[in-house]
């Protein structure tokens, strides 16, 4: 649109306003060479703009419009050039002819069709915008209805992992629980679930450690018990037969003092009657 606008404003402004202002001459006119060198840029201008532009030309009405505006930018061209030969002689009567009967006839149709094809850029602009909004309204809709979506699946998920995970935990609990309580009778077979079967593994082997622990501490309280026992049997038997030898001892030093109280006695008699 930028290099429609410059094209179209050099030949209904520049060059129209430059051939009227040589035409006049005068305070407020320009001169001749002033003229040309005026016309000279506009020439200039327009080419490299319209150059620009049909590089961009890529809508097939736009194109069908760009072609029929190119034999009206041709005789436009060449109008310009026999205008421009017209400042380099200085020629009055033929620059009052070419305004009269060549300047707005050739420039005319080839602004005109200029118009056309800003008017169309601008609708076609028109209708890409309206098409972008109704892909960006079905685009919302659809990313609304596809996070919706998502989030329920999403929540869906979460509940089948929860009541995946919530079994084996379940299960763990009451084998933990059973050990805690010293039950190791209890079986722990593998989860249905693979990723738990290690932990299964884990608490098998905790079990049957406690089991041995247990096992081991209570056949040593045994063997302490039946080694108080023979201790308390062997110091018994000791005591008793301690007591045997001593009573022996007692009743044996007993008769010899009974013996010897009787020798006494009997000698103690013999005394009496010698």
């Amino acid at each position: 649109l930028r290099e429609l606008k410059i094209v179209s404003d050099m030949f209904a402004v520049n060059i129209v306003d430059t051939t009227h202002k040589v035409r006049n001459g005068g305070g407020s006119g320009l001169s001749w060479d002033q003229g040309a060198t005026s016309l000279s840029a506009a020439l200039k201008a327009i080419d490299e703009n319209w150059q620009e532009y049909v590089k961009d030309a890529a809508f097939a009405d736009e194109v069908n419009l760009r072609n029929q505006a190119e034999p009206m930018m041709a005789d436009a061209k060449a109008a310009l050039t026999r205008l421009t030969e017209i400042f380099s002689k200085k020629d009055q009567e033929g620059l009052d002819q070419f305004v009269k009967e060549t300047l707005y006839q050739k420039i005319d149709p080839i602004t005109s069709k200029i118009g056309e094809i800003i008017d169309l850029q601008q609708s076609l602009a028109d209708q890409t915008v309206e098409e972008v909004h109704g892909d960006l309204t079905i685009h919302l809709a659809g990313s609304v209805v596809v996070a919706i979506l998502a989030t329920l699946i999403a929540l869906l998920m979460c509940f089948f992992v929860y009541r995946g995970l919530r079994g084996p935990v379940a299960r763990l609990d009451r084998q933990l629980s059973a050990v805690a309580r010293g039950d190791y009778s209890a079986e722990i077979p593998d989860d249905p679930i693979s990723e738990y079967r290690p932990i299964n593994a884990i608490v098998r082997a905790m079990r049957a450690q406690l089991g041995y622990n247990q096992l081991e501490r209570t056949e040593m309280d045994r063997k302490a018990n039946e080694n108080r026992r023979d201790a308390l049997r062997s110091m018994a038997n000791a005591v008793e037969t301690e007591s045997t030898n001593a009573v022996t001892s007692v009743a044996d030093y007993t008769g010899r003092m009974s013996e010897r109280a009787m020798q006494m006695a009997k000698e103690a008699s013999t005394a009496s009657e010698n």
